[in-house]
């Protein structure tokens, strides 16, 4: 450490400037002491005091002032608090040591955003969507809805003509009458969640490629209440619409057509068609198919500002990359949901092509990022807001009596917490082990019931049916809960991008999110994403189509297993879901601060880290591709890690950012050791928290040293 007293020559070397303390102890020079037209800025302050300094060159790299106390001014290496808006030096390599700007309006340019309605002439136009909701995938969707609808009308009507039963002997048609409808159920339900997960990640995409006036925010869903909340109403009544109709479907086919016990000695086997459901499910699928219309419709030629699908965390934090968004993020971090939400209300982002101008009053010329190139204005594309960079200190959210932050420095760091979750758990396992008890009972032999057979084919066809439903959404759960963390798990210790920021679990396929977890070696999301696949398709198949159903007369139905096989693999079933629930519960390096569920809570986790403002996520040339911004990031090999770090505004902050270290070998990033304990409200997608449960620990004593 280099450390040199105050002297007359050295003050009365430098210009006029009036140094005090701040807060902190740091020496920092009082802004009212500059003219407004003063041309003096820090940076060339800081270039002549270390020239007067004579210091050596690798101080002149590696250090910046700090108060020592006694009236001295002191060099400290790079590692240590410093000043708020101090230079950073962020690797240990002189090769690569560079100084992050001071974040301060005295010292950075005015850049000024304004959209182009059009793409640049020799530009890609910004027209990418999932093929999921391209305008022949969805065509398709409807028509399948359709055709569906047409053979249930097609099939109840040839029942009419024989009394309602169809007799086979045929094996084949056997299997298909038995376990056709609930395997075209099952199929209907994995083709619209996929659709929807497609839209739910597109959403906010659509709507901030929008030229037209009014809001667009940053949040937003296919979820039907995450749509309720963002006020995206036509989003949230078919989200609302499609995930009650998915509830009914599978009720629906298990008693659509119902088999009828079946001896070898027999000649052939009965099936008897309802015609109260056959109307039922041809209403719904109508619906569905209405469904994909209206979403055609509303989709048709509409933009998504997009170049490709942003499914990786790469993906997305490429499109901010030199934005002016990042500071309205700089306050978020200590707000629940609805509160961050009603804080960026108010703010109209945009993605698409911008023109980004330097103001011509300013004298920096260097630019804040120089791989947008030293053109101005120079064409930038990714999601901003039109204005001024950086923005003024009177932003409403940014203010200090603002009640955003008020209510920051008021709150506890919050997670998001399902209602009754304990109790909601404690009734699913009482569930599954009645469910356990009651199939070996009923399974034991025929029963003769006082029922009609209606009421039968209600108790232990479409009831057990959503029984079997429920229990499967508990591993419709930890599959979204393992693939939206395991990025994140990821980062409990330093890794290479292909373990955290590359992956893109979340936007996979059923079944294709099983094959590339293997071959990433992540066995944990590889299991819950095969079991969750096996629950949602085979197991109501077979629990549906469990028992048959004889009518004796109008007041008396006999009921029975329909094969014993079913039985042993229905029992095989729930035991694997007994004991697999408890593999199933996340390890403390998967909590998570809050709930990620859609761009603004990522970027809450990483706003003021130096990976947004590394050169390697920089894909503004014209004919950049995904294959080019994997490509820099992966040659760049860096090393990413969730925890403590300190930002580029040099406040300290939750997240994530690049691992490095400093000349004393201090980390970067500082591991967030999780509370340990067993709490079973803290089991919810991206639901774990970096605190127990009602400590009522706050924001700034977590992020605190």
């Amino acid at each position: 450490m280099v450390t040199t007293s105050s002297s007359p020559s050295l003050s009365s070397s430098l210009p006029s400037v009036d140094l005090e303390k701040n807060a902190a102890g740091v020496i920092t020079a009082r802004d009212d002491d500059f003219p407004s037209t003063s041309p003096i800025s820090m940076r060339g302050i800081w270039k002549e005091a270390v020239g007067l300094l004579e210091l050596p060159e690798e101080v002149d790299l590696d250090a910046s002032f700090s108060s020592s106390g006694g009236g001295s001014t002191s060099v400290l290496p790079e590692g240590e608090e410093q000043c708020r808006n101090g230079p950073v030096v962020m690797t240990d390599s002189p090769e690569q040591i560079t100084y992050e700007l001071p974040n301060d309006e005295t010292s950075q340019p005015s850049l000024i955003f304004e959209p182009l309605k059009e793409a640049p002439e020799g530009y890609p136009k910004l027209n990418f969507r999932p093929f999921l909701l391209r305008t022949w995938f969805l065509t398709g969707v409807c028509i399948l809805c359709l055709i569906a609808m047409g053979c249930i009308l097609l099939v109840d009507r040839e029942a009419e003509s024989t009394n309602r039963i169809f007799c086979t002997s045929d094996i084949n048609q056997r299997l298909a009458w038995e376990y056709g409808p609930m395997f075209v159920s099952t199929s209907t339900k994995l083709l619209w969640n996929s659709v929807f997960g497609a839209l739910s990640r597109t959403i906010p995409f659509f709507s901030l490629a929008r030229t037209a006036p009014g809001r667009k925010g940053l949040g937003g869903s296919a979820f039907w209440l995450l749509s309720f909340l963002h006020r995206r109403w036509y989003f949230w009544i078919t989200g609302l619409l499609r995930w009650i109709l998915l509830v009914i479907l599978p009720l629906l086919k298990s008693a659509f057509i119902i088999a009828q016990p079946y001896n070898r000695g027999d000649v052939c086997q009965g099936f008897y068609v309802s015609h109260p459901v056959a109307l039922a499910l041809a209403a719904l699928y109508f619906i569905l198919a209405a469904i994909a219309a209206s979403l055609l419709i509303r989709l048709y030629g509409r933009s998504t500002g997009l170049k490709w699908d942003p499914v990786s965390i790469a993906d997305k934090l490429a499109l901010f990359h030199g934005s002016n968004v990042l500071p309205d993020f700089d306050i978020m971090e200590g707000l629940p949901k609805i509160g961050r939400m009603e804080a960026l209300r108010k703010r109209v982002y945009r993605i698409g092509y911008w023109s980004v101008s330097l103001q011509p009053a300013d004298s920096y010329n260097d630019g804040l990022f120089r791989c947008h190139g030293e053109q101005n204005p120079y064409i930038w594309y990714g999601i901003a807001r039109e204005g001024k960079f950086p923005l003024s200190s009177s932003t409403d959210i940014h203010t200090r009596n603002s009640p955003y932050r008020k209510a920051t420095l008021a709150n506890p760091y919050r997670s998001f917490h399902p209602r009754l979750m304990p109790v909601g758990f404690l009734m699913w396992l009482l569930l599954l082990l009645a469910f356990l008890v009651f199939l070996f009972i009923a399974s034991r032999h025929p029963m003769t019931l006082s029922i009609p057979s209606a009421t039968a084919t209600l108790v232990f066809r479409a009831i057990l049916t959503n029984v079997i439903t429920i229990l499967s959404s508990v591993w419709t759960v930890a599959d979204f809960t393992y693939r939206a963390t395991q990025p994140f798990a990821g980062m409990c210790n330093p890794a290479p991008a292909g373990e955290n920021i590359f992956l893109h679990y979340s936007s996979d396929l059923p079944g294709v999110v099983t094959w590339n977890a293997l071959k990433n070696r992540h066995y944990k999301v590889a299991y819950f994403s095969m079991l969750s696949l096996f629950m949602q398709s085979v197991a109501p198949a077979i629990g549906g189509t469990l028992f048959t159903i004889t009518a004796v007369d109008k007041t008396t139905s006999i009921v029975g297993p329909s094969a014993p096989w079913k039985v042993a693999i229905m029992a095989a079933i729930l035991i694997i879901c007994l004991f697999s629930v408890f593999f199933a519960w996340p390890s403390p390096k998967r909590r998570l601060p809050h709930r990620i569920s859609d761009i603004s809570d990522l970027l809450i986790l990483c706003h003021a880290s130096n990976l947004l403002r590394d050169p390697a996520l920089c894909v503004q040339r014209r004919n950049d591709t995904k294959e080019h911004l994997y490509s820099k990031l992966f040659l760049a090999e860096y090393l990413y890690q969730f925890g403590r770090y300190t930002g580029t505004d040099r406040a300290t902050h939750v997240g994530f950012d690049i691992q490095t270290r400093n000349r004393m070998g201090q980390p970067h990033v500082r591991w967030i050791e999780p509370q340990k304990g067993f709490s079973i409200g803290g089991w919810l997608g991206q639901g774990w928290t970096l605190r127990k449960r009602n400590t009522g620990r706050r924001y700034h004593e977590l992020v605190g040293s």
